[in-house]
């Protein structure tokens, strides 16, 4: 029972405590002319990251051999998957899939959380 309470209480690397709820929106704050982030878990496994873009600033295209899943939380973003450009708006979210082109197009102001999962496609 203790060693199951110790786990509840344990921080993650960036000191994020596994049991408290946070603010998600608050957790990153736009910044000017950059990207600001935080990772709320990082394992070989896989990370959830939380981002926030200024306006003008996005992701070239890169590619990169693990799933992962973007989820809009606040504000609007076009991404491009194999040149097909898709807009999303907060609460809408999609999977980037490993070994394809994928980029974040510069426009206004929004925040993500990303999802990436290792293992299985690489």
């Amino acid at each position: 029972m203790k060693e199951q309470a110790d786990q509840l209480e344990q921080t993650n690397f960036q000191g994020f405590k596994k049991t408290t709820p946070y603010n998600i929106l608050q957790l990153v704050a736009y910044n000017s002319q950059s990207v600001s982030a935080v990772s709320l878990l990082k394992e070989i496994t896989g990370s959830v990251t939380v981002m926030a873009f200024n306006s003008g600033v996005g992701f070239d295209e890169r590619t990169i051999a693990f799933d992962s899943f973007l989820y809009v939380i606040d504000g609007a973003l076009t991404v491009a998957i194999n040149n097909r450009l898709i807009h999303l708006v907060a609460g809408e979210g999609i999977t980037l899939p490993a070994h394809n082109a994928h980029a974040i197009k510069p426009g206004g102001k929004f925040k993500i959380i990303l999802t990436t999962l290792k293992g299985g496609n690489e």
